[in-house]
């Protein structure tokens, strides 16, 4: 008996290895799977820009890495003696223009190898609300905390959308031609528009995405934002935002997601890897036990073999991270 309606997930037509590099950009629905990816020590690049939950703006990024703008000066401005680029998130700035500058080249360049290496790069849309500078109608991926009246805010449609990702997906493509895309629409709810702004901005995104399957080849989508909806439909899978996806729904959509995307090898390895965490911080009443010490005895082995079947990992990440 199930109390949800289980979403059904069309199989992926690309499994990867957990060698293989990847890069996933958007919103903060990306960070909280990339990350996972990261702590899995897979190799990836996770939004080198920051979080960016617009599509267009995604894509503008994407464009001033591969060359085609680069003119950083109509996006950068100071503020409280700081200063931030309106392409870019907020942990991006600096204290002087330079090297706010430089901070962005080293982003483009980091960017650019990702696009070069990657067997594949997830982007993931959060909706298609748009602000804009009302001086000069400049698109913007962050209002920087400024006052909302130097801001304008428009819905962007799906052809636009499909438009800008044609584009951007074909630049891509010149430079790797054998890159997969997959899109993913973020769960996460932008509720201080309104429930009704927030689900018409998802519903542009979700016509956008209809749209470019159908035009160009080889894009996949996860529906993360399905998953959240129809199986995990309660608010209890929640943070107290009534926005964001818990723990608890970010690991039940992850475990989709692994299964998805990875081959067998790769889920094996994801099982080692949390199996062998989980040991590893195994915390015990009495340490000086036999017991205990015969536990610490098996650990070393299984810690041993581990390194002879994985030679990548890097143990000292290990024991950083639990």
């Amino acid at each position: 008996m199930h109390f949800s309606f289980q979403h059904p997930i069309v199989p992926s037509n690309h499994h990867y290895h957990f060698s293989n590099k990847g890069l996933w950009l958007g919103s903060c629905f990306a960070e909280n799977i990339g990350s996972k990816i990261i702590n899995y020590q897979i190799p990836a690049w996770l939004n080198p820009g920051g979080i960016v939950f617009n599509p267009i703006l995604i894509f503008k990024q994407i464009n001033f890495a591969l060359g085609s703008n680069k003119n950083h000066n109509e996006y950068i401005f100071e503020r409280d003696n700081l200063w931030f680029s309106y392409l870019y998130h907020g942990s991006v700035y600096d204290q002087n223009k330079q090297d706010l500058i430089t901070k962005i080249e080293a982003i483009n360049t980091s960017l650019l190898l990702a696009i070069k290496q990657s067997k594949y790069v997830v982007i993931t849309w959060g909706n298609a609300w748009l602000y804009q500078l009302k001086s000069n109608q400049l698109d913007v991926a962050n209002c920087h905390k400024q006052a909302q009246n130097l801001f304008s805010k428009r819905l962007v449609q799906p052809e636009e959308i499909v438009k800008e990702a044609m584009k951007t997906i074909g630049l891509m493509r010149e430079i790797n031609p054998d890159l997969h895309v997959i899109i993913s629409i973020s769960p996460v709810k932008y509720l201080r528009w309104g429930a009704f702004e927030n689900n018409l901005g998802k519903s542009s995104l979700f016509l956008a995405l209809d749209l470019l399957q159908k035009t160009i080849k080889d894009v996949s989508y996860f529906p993360s934002f399905e998953i959240m909806q129809d199986e995990l439909r309660d608010y209890r899978f929640y943070n107290l935002d009534f926005a964001h996806p818990n723990e608890i729904a970010i690991n039940y959509i992850w475990d989709k997601f692994k299964h998805w995307m990875y081959d067998e090898p790769t889920l094996n390895y994801l099982q080692d890897f949390d199996q062998l965490v989980l040991k590893i911080n195994h915390k015990t009443l009495h340490p000086s036990s036999s017991p205990h010490q015969t536990f610490l005895s098996k650990l070393a082995k299984e810690i041993e073999t581990f390194k002879l079947k994985y030679p990548q990992v890097s143990f000292d990440k290990i024991y950083k991270t639990v």
